[in-house]
């Protein structure tokens, strides 16, 4: 059952129903403790502003080299762009019809954008934030990654449950990989050339090695994996279970699931700080974002927020996280310091 976004901006009941509807260690560490036995209650952070963007900002992206943060506006057909250190809106790009997923090449500046009701992709020049290149991608693109060390992008196409893979430079199609049922989202380890594919139907994450464009485990989540993050370092990625209320902790080694850590209800997109090792992920049923210790596998703080937090972003520079509300058209800057 394919349910469109702008049915999912309801009430947390009528999210519940919908959702329902749809259907070791790492290395020579010890393995996380699972989950907090009771997690903290929730407060308040210092809110620093609030960003006017498109309708129902969907998708944060940030680049770190330029500073630059990107908000795909699924209902407004655009994309905002904020200067990270000022908050500052600095151009609307207008692309295709719902933008759901981002993509940044650091390195050659280019943003990818998937417009899943269109079915194309925009390619968007980050020094003079033009579309520089918009063309038709599988049936319903709604996930996409790069490679920047490869000159590879990918994209998840949840209506074929498969993954296209493109050059980054002609921006041909190279191959597809079949993936599992309803392919949601993709994250990229450029360290090690795996490609993630969180499968929301499926309730898996494919792992895709990107050598050989091929498939070389399925992981098992929890219910309607949704959105990752990669913690390049210690080789981990974390899928968040939108209907399981729990976040997938995979060892990015071995592929086995080395712990499942409950942080709320409807956790749909998250961040990792890599400085404090600290992740925030977005329950956008409940209306809170949980702080989860990336260290200790365990929700250390829980704050308290509004019309649905769909997408969230760290700036470390500036010790902000962005918001995005799904149900609005507004982006929140937070202050974290030295939260939690």
């Amino acid at each position: 059952m394919r349910i469109r976004r702008a049915l999912l901006l309801g009430s947390p009941v009528v999210l519940a129903v919908l959702i329902a509807a749809c259907n070791g260690s790492i290395g020579d560490e010890p393995p996380f403790a699972t989950g907090s036995p009771s997690p903290p209650a929730a407060s308040q952070l210092e809110l620093v502003t609030t960003v006017q963007v498109g309708a129902k900002p969907w998708a944060l992206a940030l680049n770190s080299t330029t500073n630059s943060l990107y908000v795909a506006n699924e209902a407004a057909a655009s994309v905002a762009v904020i200067d990270a250190g000022s908050s500052e809106v600095t151009a609307t790009i207008p692309v295709g019809d719902g933008p759901v997923a981002l993509a940044i090449d650091p390195e050659a500046n280019r943003i990818y954008v998937a417009n899943a009701w269109s079915a194309t992709i925009s390619v968007i020049d980050g020094e003079t934030n033009t579309v520089a290149a918009t063309f038709a991608a599988g049936e319903r693109p709604r996930g996409i990654g790069v490679n920047p060390s490869t000159g590879r992008f990918y994209v998840a196409d949840e209506e074929r449950d498969e993954v296209l893979v493109l050059d980054a430079v002609t921006n041909q199609v190279l191959s597809t990989v079949a993936a599992g049922d309803r392919a949601w989202s993709i994250a990229v380890n450029p360290d090690t050339n795996r490609i993630y594919v969180a499968n929301g139907s499926g309730n898996t994450v494919s792992v895709i090695d990107g050598a050989k464009d091929e498939v070389v485990a399925t992981v098992p989540t929890g219910g309607q994996p949704f959105n990752m993050a990669i913690d390049r370092v210690a080789n981990r990625i974390y899928v968040t279970n939108t209907e399981g209320g729990s976040l997938t902790v995979i060892d990015g080694k071995t592929n086995e699931v080395v712990a499942t850590i409950p942080t709320g209800q409807g956790p749909w997109a998250l961040d990792l700080d890599p400085g404090t090792n600290l992740l925030y992920v977005a329950n956008g049923f409940d209306n809170t974002i949980a702080v989860v210790d990336g260290a200790g596998g365990n929700v250390v703080r829980s704050f308290t927020q509004r019309d649905q937090p769909w997408a969230v972003v760290v700036y470390p520079p500036s010790g902000l996280l962005y918001v995005a509300y799904g149900t609005g058209d507004t982006v929140a800057a937070f202050a974290i310091g030295d939260e939690p």
